[in-house]
């Protein structure tokens, strides 16, 4: 985000304004899968990966959030928590690639 806001062309200024309106934790989870499928073994661990995220993510507040602000409402105003990306911890951001044990995905 720091690097969309000191590049100053307009192409940059709209990208930034666009993540900005997305969910916090949800930017934050989706950088960190992404570092972390680089090093993935194959589509077998990624898959597990992603699902890992997808159960996680269906009981959170920002997915019914989202829904609320796009399908229900209609308002077009998110009001997602946290607020910011420097409020997600990184405890928070863990918690979504934990182990799910016996619910794990088996391919």
């Amino acid at each position: 985000m720091s690097a969309l806001r000191t590049e100053r062309s307009e192409f940059a200024f709209a990208t930034e304004r666009e993540i900005a309106a997305k969910s916090p934790t949800s930017l934050k989870l989706t950088l960190r899968a992404l570092r972390e499928a680089r090093n993935l073994d194959g589509l077998q661990d990624c898959l597990r990966l992603e699902y890992r995220l997808v159960c996680r993510l269906l009981s959170s507040h920002d997915f019914s959030e989202g829904i609320r602000a796009a399908v229900v409402d209609k308002d077009r105003c998110p009001k997602w928590h946290p607020a910011e990306l420097a409020d997600v911890s990184p405890a928070g951001v863990n918690s979504y690639f934990a182990s799910l044990g016996g619910h794990e995905l088996r391919l």
